[in-house]
């Protein structure tokens, strides 16, 4: 599908604390039901994200309450003026329903550039935790507290010491997983925590890869979590599509003329 979007450079940027997913959707879905604005991005930083993320830049977050989650969000509209009236009365009107914990309206384009920055420099730990093991999974937004809750159960039951950084496109379920742990991992590690991670999300509705695809890091995630009837359409568009085994040999679907074993 293709669709063409008219170019709205009229934004207003907020930077919000939230207690959970569920606040922070009822955030989106307020900006959603204006007619005056258009959503432009909204994106949900856990805890300790957006505590070390903004340590390391030195931004100030004396404003975000202890323990909270901080979410992003722009609007856009005919004018400056109007993205920013608009996201300033929807905050007063949301502020004790929606339970915001803090938050920060932009007051120039650099500021919201720092903002985004803190979301976008999605690295910053690498250089403290080099090839640590990261996931990308998709869960519906109504499932997402009950699915992190569950995660740091699991994690936790295979090493006490085991946390991770969860952030990601809170609108669409959307969320980056990257364990605080360097790796690469053994094996054995790897798997468990593999389980630990894509438990549950097949069941809600969601997927153990969104939008980063499968390559061969994800061939145990595969095999394991998609559905038998997916591995066998798979194999049939394969199969008619390329019935020699030309194309990216040794990829989905990994058992037809597999040629990685």
């Amino acid at each position: 599908m293709l669709k063409l979007e008219p170019q709205r450079p009229a934004r207003a940027t907020a930077f919000l604390g939230v207690a959970d997913a569920a606040s922070a959707l009822a955030v989106i879905r307020h900006f959603r039901s204006l007619s005056s604005v258009t959503l432009e991005g909204a994106e949900m930083m856990w805890p300790r994200y957006i505590r070390d993320g903004a340590a390391l830049k030195g931004f100030d977050l004396s404003w975000l309450e202890e323990d909270a989650a901080a979410l992003l969000i722009e609007v856009s509209a005919e004018t400056v003026e109007a993205a920013t009236a608009a996201l300033e009365l929807g905050l007063e009107s949301l502020w004790e329903p929606a339970d915001l914990k803090g938050g920060v309206i932009a007051q120039s384009l650099d500021q919201a550039r720092r903002f985004w920055d803190i979301r976008e420099d999605s690295g910053f730990y690498y250089p403290a935790i080099p090839h640590a093991p990261s996931f990308d999974i998709s869960v519906p937004p109504t499932h997402l507290d009950a699915y992190v809750a569950g995660l740091d159960a699991r994690l936790k039951a295979i090493d006490p010491t085991f946390e991770a950084y969860v952030y990601g496109h809170i609108a669409d379920g959307n969320l980056h997983l990257t364990l605080i742990k360097p790796g690469p991992l053994p094996q054995d590690e790897l798997l468990a925590a593999e389980n630990a991670i894509y438990t549950g999300i097949v069941e809600a509705g969601g997927s153990f890869s969104a939008e980063h695809g499968v390559g061969t890091e994800k061939r145990h995630a595969y095999e394991t979590f998609a559905s038998p009837e997916k591995q066998a359409l798979a194999r049939t568009i394969k199969q008619a599509l390329d019935p020699k085994g030309l194309f990216n040999p040794g990829k989905v679907p990994f058992s037809f003329f597999d040629r990685s074993r």
